[in-house]
């Protein structure tokens, strides 16, 4: 008797080692995909967290440059109100010479002398009380303004640090900047910080000299009838003295004396900042190149994904490599040279490979990976 044997079942078979096969394969290509996923979300949150660190150092460069300009403003209006002071000394008694010739016109000169003389004194006066009130408050602000520059400058590196924590946490949950590249930003933001320096004494006359305006520095005047020339000329200006502004204005004429012509002052007028309350000039800081490090490089790490239905994690780590700077550049102006009196300090990403600390900070084979 012979049996019939059904083979059917035999593609059956195969079908389900088939299909396991093709399981398997898109359970690890779906594995692959949210690693994958991870590296990148990863890397980008290295590259916003390291621009997030590099924004704060500049914005904190850009409020220390505001800081300078601020206080040298405080400066030039402490200038510039001494110089009324001067000015409008020089124009009352000059206006007194000329009501002692006036008073002798008949009909209503005598009159006219008294109240030009007090409207002088007047102006004098008001010019004084101003800078009794503005020089002092003046003063004020810019030790207040000096304050905020120094806790700045302070609290730069924990600023930056924490910037970079921030949008770390903020953009992956779970991935954390390594303790070393920690160690570096907080020593890459305290060179930045340890890198400004007061400017020598020369230095600040000098920008507190380019900051006041033309007439504080120099009010000249003379009195000419067409083309000929009076003999009689008016020199006033402003000298920066290392602590202090000195304004003076005088009136002079030209005389023939021991056979030759000069000039002889007749009426003059001066006025110090100091003594309406003025201590000394401003303590502005600029960048010293001998500690300044503009770059920054960032090492990022986080578990792979773990899989709970059936299938095994990865253990190790990924990780994401960023590198930036900060840099200074005035638009319209490159080759403007790089200072903290312009508040164009800026911030941008940069090939790894360019940056110096990254060998220092990156292990070796990922270093090898990231450039080939």
């Amino acid at each position: 008797m012979r049996v019939h044997e059904s083979r059917s079942g035999q593609a059956m078979v195969l079908g389900i080692v088939f299909l396991s096969i093709g399981v398997i394969l898109l359970l690890g290509l779906f594995r692959l995909s949210l690693v994958v996923r991870d590296k990148i979300r990863l890397q980008l949150t290295a590259d916003l967290a390291l621009k997030s660190a590099l924004n704060a150092e500049a914005n904190g460069l850009n409020a220390i440059a505001m800081a300078n300009r601020a206080m040298l403003s405080d400066d030039a209006l402490a200038a510039q109100v001494n110089t009324l002071v001067s000015e409008t000394t020089f124009y009352r008694r000059l206006i007194d010479g000329f009501g002692r010739i006036i008073r002798f016109i008949p009909g209503g000169g005598l009159a006219f002398s008294v109240a030009l003389g007090r409207g002088g004194r007047a102006v004098e006066a008001l010019a004084r009380r101003g800078a009794r009130i503005l020089i002092p408050v003046a003063r004020i602000h810019r030790t207040v303004i000096g304050s905020e520059q120094r806790l700045v400058r302070a609290s730069l590196p924990f600023v930056t640090l924490r910037a970079a924590g921030l949008s770390a946490s903020e953009n992956f949950p779970g991935s954390s900047i390594s303790p070393v590249s920690q160690a570096f930003l907080l020593k890459q933001a305290r060179s930045v910080s340890s890198g400004m320096a007061p400017l020598p004494g020369s230095d600040t006359t000098r920008i507190i000299r380019a900051t006041l305006n033309p007439h504080t520095l120099r009010r000249n005047w003379r009195i000419s009838l067409g083309a000929i020339s009076l003999p009689v000329k008016k020199r006033g200006g402003t000298w920066v003295l290392p602590d202090d502004f000195a304004a003076f204005d005088q009136l002079k004429v030209k005389r023939f004396r021991h056979l030759h012509w000069s000039w002889k002052t007749v009426l003059s007028s001066g006025s110090r900042a100091s003594g309406f309350g003025y201590r000394s000039h401003s303590r502005t800081l600029n960048i010293s190149r001998g500690n300044f490090i503009p770059g920054l490089t960032l090492l990022m790490e986080s578990q792979a994904p773990h899989f709970s239905e059936g299938l095994s994690g990865y253990e190790k780590k990924l990780y994401a490599v960023s590198s930036g700077e900060i840099y200074y550049e005035r638009p319209g102006k490159p080759e403007e040279r790089t200072n903290l009196f312009n508040p164009f300090w800026r911030s941008r990403l940069i090939p790894v490979s360019r940056e110096t600390t990254a060998r220092h900070l990156v292990p070796r084979l990922i270093l090898k990976e990231i450039r080939h």
